[in-house]
């Protein structure tokens, strides 16, 4: 409450009542009595702040607690929990830092007057920590936080997409998890509102714009620089993927190391699992673009028939919006830890464990092969080929339920399934020769 208000009411209290410092009033001789807060504080001040004159009311207009005394007015203020006392010219504040003293007109660094929210702590991009904020001038009761992230051009509510409020705690302080699912870590922009309790912000799935009415409210907003490396590869960008903690798919940890992900002198592109200091790191590119309908198409210089049974080579879609399964499709090369399978390889549809939405089979090994899906309105196509261009297999997923473009993005990544170190311990590479996409004709 400005202090304005303060001495306004404080002066037309005293002038209304008509107040004489009457002997029997400075011993509260009307019944009254302090309580709680207002105890506390007169407690602390009992020969500045006097003995009441009323019990403690509230005023109508925003909640505050007041208490008339002999020598003043206490105040509890409903927007920021503080109790003060002000005789018309001073100021005493049960706040933050204890009892406190100021003038009428002077302010302490933590008054700040209207409702207000800001981050305490952002999490780095690509770090899956919490985001941390505090509210003043705010009650918890009174009030809640909507917050939203952006990811590759897409506003999401948080912690989940069908719910975006966040409790505030009596302290003013707030916690909200903004990576639930998909890549969230990688979240470039993040905004959070200070909303009424009984607001029910707008619910937000990948939307390209937020809402206009969420302007009305006081809100903290960050932007988060991407520090993905990127390479140029096949006449197209790539951001090379890292985290600094175990993600999708495995989990594993993934590096942008050199070591990981480069290219050689010929232009080819080269995967490799690591391992440093006890730890595998998995290596994966992610286009910048987004391709939508059309034939993707991965030639690989190296073999993967052979890969060691912990090992997956993927080349595949993904969006990180859930609908259409994140339209995910997948050429996967692995045996998925089962040593003793002759199944090495698969097509699929993600959700891969649907009835028809995976088709597995034998590679036979070669030195080189090139791989492709062709992505339409009715159909996905899936073939492999040696390096002569001689069929290995072909599937075709049927008319039902095909994916319609997003905001999907090619990708190529080697990891290791649930992050399981190759059984002979030794680091794994892959040699992608040339990715190319053909839209429809």
């Amino acid at each position: 409450m400005r202090i304005q208000l303060i001495v306004a009411l404080l002066i037309s209290t005293l002038v209304g009542l008509g107040l004489a410092p009457a002997p029997s009033l400075a011993r509260g001789a009307q019944g009254c009595r302090f309580v709680l807060g207002f105890k506390t504080l007169r407690d602390l001040i009992p020969d500045v702040a006097g003995d009441c004159l009323v019990d403690e009311h509230h005023n109508p207009a925003d909640g505050d607690g007041l208490q008339e005394t002999t020598k003043g007015l206490l105040v509890w203020r409903k927007a920021d929990n503080w109790t003060a006392f002000t005789d018309g010219y001073r100021t005493w504040i049960n706040g933050p830092n204890g009892l406190q003293v100021r003038l009428n007109a002077e302010r302490f660094p933590w008054e700040r007057g209207d409702p207000s929210i800001e981050f305490t702590n952002v999490p780095p991009y690509g770090s899956f920590a919490n985001l941390v904020g505090r509210v003043s001038y705010a009650s918890p009761a009174d009030f809640a936080v909507a917050v939203y992230i952006r990811v590759e051009g897409g506003w999401w509510s948080k912690p989940y997409w069908d719910s975006s409020v966040t409790a505030i705690r009596s302290d003013g302080t707030w916690t909200c998890d903004i990576t639930t699912g998909g890549i969230d870590e990688q979240a470039t922009e993040i905004q959070a509102y200070l909303i009424a309790g009984s607001y029910k912000p707008p619910l937000m799935s990948g939307g390209s714009t937020l809402p206009g009415a969420l302007a009305a409210f006081p809100h903290a907003s960050v932007t988060r620089s991407p520090t993905q490396r990127r390479i140029q590869f096949s006449g197209y960008e790539w951001s090379v993927k890292s985290s600094v903690s175990a993600v999708e798919p495995g989990p594993n940890y993934f590096a942008d190391s050199a070591d990981n992900v480069w290219l050689d002198g010929s232009g080819q592109l080269h995967l490799r699992l690591t391992r440093r200091a006890g730890r595998w790191y998995a290596a994966e590119v992610v286009s910048v673009r987004s391709f939508g309908y059309g034939r993707y198409t991965f030639a690989l210089a190296s073999p993967v028939a052979t890969l060691n049974p912990n090992t997956v080579l993927g080349l595949f879609t993904y969006s990180p919006d859930p609908e259409y399964g994140h339209r995910e499709m997948d050429v996967e090369f692995s045996r998925w830890s089962d040593p003793s399978t002759p199944l090495n390889a698969q097509f699929v549809l993600q959700p891969w464990n649907l009835p028809g939405h995976r088709h597995r089979f034998s590679l036979a090994p070669t030195a080189s092969s090139v791989h492709s899906f062709e992505w339409g309105p009715d159909s996905i196509a899936f073939t492999s080929r040696d390096g002569s261009g001689a069929p290995l297999e072909a599937w075709s997923y049927p008319s039902r339920d095909v994916p319609r473009p997003g905001d999907e993005k090619a990708r190529m990544s080697l990891w290791l399934v649930d992050g399981r170190a190759p059984p002979d311990g030794s680091e794994v590479e892959v040699v992608v020769r040339a990715f190319t996409f053909e839209p429809p004709n």
